[in-house]
């Protein structure tokens, strides 16, 4: 049965209290103007998930570990996903040394970071990401590279040798810390890795004397950090 309506059509005072619901409201017609400022929604109704931290995943290298020439994963860390496509805030604390010379220029070296789907010893497993925009293929690890190469690289490394007592025992610190792109599947690990190239030996949390296994008691704690931040 068709209804007429006439007039001004039907006022809201015509209509009962509780007899329009959700099915009646066309999909994708309420914007953010017909919400009124002071509604004060409870978070519990909010999706609050964008920019929430999900889980934090913390490795400590607290012992030295000597390294000889060539390309390593010298710190990793896995991450299982709580959300998909969220990105990875990465902290990374290096402690390390190379071995004492009074020429270093042909002590190159540099540090790449790295995500993989598989934990690999393999560097072209793991695609690169957060580093420099420049490259130079001698300091690469041999990573896929992603957005990014490394994060740091040197071609003369700085001495230990500054004439002040106790120097050759001082074990320098770099700290970064990147943004991964967004990705993932929830319940699928991510594995990050930090890759090392080195034209020398070169030691992580500790000094250059722990390559002749004596005073393994200087050094410093290395570390990575994995934040899982929702998008």
């Amino acid at each position: 049965m068709a209804i007429t309506i006439n007039g001004s059509g039907i006022t809201s005072s015509e209509i009962a209290d509780g007899t329009i619901t959700s099915t009646k409201i066309a999909d994708g017609t309420i914007t953010n103007a017909d919400i009124n400022s002071s509604a004060a929604i409870a978070g519990t109704k909010v999706d609050g998930s964008f920019g929430k931290v999900l889980q934090v995943v913390h490795i400590d290298y607290r012992n030295p570990v000597a390294f000889g020439a060539g390309n390593f994963k010298v710190m990793t860390s896995t991450i299982t996903p709580i959300k998909a496509n969220s990105k990875y805030l990465v902290d990374i604390r290096v402690s390390h040394d190379r071995p004492n010379a009074s020429n270093r220029d042909n002590y190159n070296w540099s540090l790449t970071l790295g995500y993989s789907a598989t934990s690999s010893n393999t560097a072209s497993d793991y695609t690169s990401f957060g580093g420099r925009s420049n490259s130079f293929s001698s300091y690469q690890p041999g990573l896929t590279i992603g957005d990014g190469y490394t994060l740091y690289a040197t071609d003369v490394a700085e001495g230990t040798d500054q004439g002040s007592w106790g120097s050759d025992y001082e074990t320098p610190t770099k700290t970064y810390m990147v943004v991964s792109p967004a990705m993932g599947a929830v319940g699928v690990s991510i594995n990050f890795g930090l890759w090392l190239y080195s034209q020398t030996s070169w030691v992580l949390s500790g000094p250059h004397y722990f390559l002749n296994a004596a005073n393994d008691y200087n050094g410093g704690v290395s570390s990575i950090t994995i934040t899982e931040v929702a998008q």
